[in-house]
């Protein structure tokens, strides 16, 4: 793979030293919003139709899993400022619409699943949210790979899941 060219629209100039205020705001409400938002519309439990499902083994272990959740919203917050910042049009707005939009579905799965009780639609959205991670690694690895590899451990956790979203649905068909 060759490298950009210096003319290259979507490559900004060497980052300026220090921290870009407005930017580092503009990140941190949005994940914060996010994450205010998941918490209004979570069920504090899934409810009886979750629990009486057949639930596959997790492939990662739920210390690493963990990990990655507690994590999720400072990395969004870091992808989200870098594409502000190092990133210029039209990679920034798409950057920064994926990002958005991943982290909305991410968030939204578990009430929605609760709510609609269709395992069908869980696969669906897990299917968007890795789909939107890969689209964001493609995007962001030859233009802001900081970025690209703080996602990485959030594609394959997103892999993951729509694996796992897979094989809920098979242990409980029928």
């Amino acid at each position: 793979m060759t490298a950009a060219p210096l003319s290259d629209p979507t490559l900004s100039p060497k980052p300026a030293a220090g921290v870009e205020t407005k930017p580092l705001a503009v990140a941190i409400l949005t994940c914060a919003g996010v994450a205010v938002a998941t918490a209004m519309i979570s069920p504090e439990t899934p409810g009886a139709w979750y629990d009486e499902l057949v639930r596959p083994a997790s492939l990662i272990p739920d210390v690493i899993y963990a990990l990655l959740v507690v994590a999720f919203y400072v990395a969004f917050a870091v992808v989200l400022y870098r594409a502000q910042v190092h990133l210029r049009d039209p990679a920034r707005r798409v950057v920064l619409g994926l990002t958005v939009g991943v982290m909305l579905i991410q968030s939204a799965w578990s009430p929605i699943l609760s709510r609609v009780q269709s395992l069908d639609a869980g696969i669906a959205m897990a299917g968007i949210v890795a789909g939107g991670m890969v689209a964001l690694l493609a995007i962001l690895l030859p233009r802001e790979r900081t970025s690209a590899l703080v996602l990485v451990p959030y594609a394959v956790l997103a892999l993951h899941d729509f694996w796992w979203a897979r094989e809920l649905a098979r242990l409980n068909t029928g």
